[in-house]
């Protein structure tokens, strides 16, 4: 009986131990040789839409929500480290997931939005600013909140929504109609514009 147990608790503490040391060896070997590079990417993200973050922040929240700009981030950001391996499309997808859960043990709000705004429509070193040329013919510091909108709009799908489709002029209308609660409550109190323009800038 004595030895009945002492099988049962080795096979329960090698079920155990197994897993987080494939986990750990995963992180060692797939993820943190990457992680100055991505932090590289978010750090250039950040950079490159400076100009117009406080424009384009709540309208990508407003099309994407907070989880959907990290989970299109770090699978842009994937896409852009790895694509020039032939992985697998299973452990491709299980390391996508992996890569999401780290996340946010490496990433802030900030960071996740700099490598979203790099990575996102054209791919990495290339992101909003060039799809802003590539789609609307200028620079994104010249667009138009509208404009705006319909670049982020474009992200879910650049056929479906492409500038000036139908479809893409009613995303818009959500888009912006989703941010209208947002100034106004911040254009009736101060002290709300003031909370706000620290979290703006905690995110950007």
């Amino acid at each position: 009986m004595i030895r009945l147990r002492k099988w049962i608790l080795g096979v329960l503490v090698v079920i155990t131990v197994t897993p987080i040391i494939a986990l750990l060896t995963w992180y060692v070997a797939f993820f943190l040789p990457h992680l100055n590079e991505l932090k590289a990417q978010a750090k250039y993200g950040q950079e490159i839409v400076r100009p117009v973050k406080e424009a384009l922040y709540p309208l990508a929240i407003a099309a994407e929500g907070e989880k959907g700009i990290r989970i299109g981030a770090i699978r842009d950001a994937y896409w852009s480290v790895l694509s020039r391996n032939n992985v697998p499309a299973v452990r491709r997808h299980i390391n996508e997931w992996l890569w999401m859960l780290v996340s946010y043990i490496h990433f802030d709000e900030r960071e996740i939005f700099g490598i979203w705004a790099n990575c996102a429509l054209l791919g990495c070193d290339k992101g909003l600013p060039e799809a802003a040329r590539k789609y609307y013919g200028k620079a994104i510091t010249e667009m138009s909140q509208r404009e705006l909108a319909g670049l982020v709009a474009l992200i879910k799908s650049p056929t479906a929504f492409a500038p000036g489709s139908k479809r893409s002029e009613k995303r818009i209308e959500v888009i912006l109609e989703e941010i209208k609660p947002h100034n106004s409550s911040l254009n009736r109190d101060p002290q709300q514009q003031v909370a706000a323009s620290r979290r703006l800038l905690w995110a950007c």
